[in-house]
């Protein structure tokens, strides 16, 4: 399995990353869109190749954007305008962007992504079975056979789990969490998880370490990475 970090539109960076890994299953851990100048093409290449992923804050933003539970979405200017349903010099209005958005089979994919994704039978040397989520799952996934039956676990584990930016990364027994959403220099890679959001949309800060999207082959633990090239 492969497991990828926050792409954040850039597509060209991504199929660099791709070519790099071996073939395999493909998993993301979310903000596949905006940020970077491509998000239609990523999300149009992830969904055809049939790989999978979860929800990321982004992609939640999006879902909110569509319910019209959210009236800013400053951050998805550049995705609108990706698939050509914002100009920011032609003002394109808000019920525009929304008539579009619903008709598209790309954002409906992007919608229905689930908030993570647990793979028992997949284990590491340690015995330890790959859990994908956007944000570490470490603080909630106690609550996670909960949510059906207590609005309140509901909502605590919705938001902490592509939200949360923990400075501590609790052990989860048995588990190893892959996730992404803070980005860091350079991917980290524990007994216990990985964060793998090399920040790779930060291009411009390659001399701090980001500007890279990064890769883990699971169970083996091998990293692949590649800078930004968007």
């Amino acid at each position: 399995m492969i497991l990828i970090g926050d792409v954040h539109g850039c597509y060209k960076t991504l199929r660099a990353l791709i070519k790099k890994c071996p073939v395999e299953q493909v998993c993301f851990v979310g903000d596949l869109i905006d940020k970077g100048p491509a998000s239609d093409k990523v999300v149009e290449f992830v969904r055809k190749e049939g790989y999978i992923s979860v929800r990321g804050n982004h992609e939640q933003m999006l879902l909110e954007f569509l319910q019209k539970k959210r009236l800013s979405w400053p951050t998805g200017e550049v995705t609108l305008e990706s698939y050509g349903y914002f100009d920011s010099k032609k003002s394109f209005g808000k019920d525009y962007a929304l008539q579009q958005l619903e008709d598209n089979p790309d954002i409906q994919w992007l919608v229905e992504l689930p908030l993570y994704i647990e793979f028992p039978c997949l284990q590491n040397a340690k015995g330890r079975s790959l859990l994908v989520s956007h944000s570490s799952a470490h603080k909630v996934w106690r609550y996670k056979d909960k949510v059906l039956s207590n609005e309140v676990y509901k909502y605590t584990f919705e938001t902490d789990i592509i939200w949360e930016r923990p400075r501590v990364i609790d052990d989860i027994p048995r588990i190893y969490n892959v996730f992404g959403h803070s980005p860091v220099a350079a991917a980290i890679v524990s007994e216990h998880y990985a964060n793998l959001d090399s920040g790779c949309y930060l291009g411009n800060r390659r001399e701090f370490g980001f500007g890279v999207l990064s890769a883990l082959r699971f169970p083996e633990m091998e990293v692949y990475t590649q800078e930004c090239i968007d």
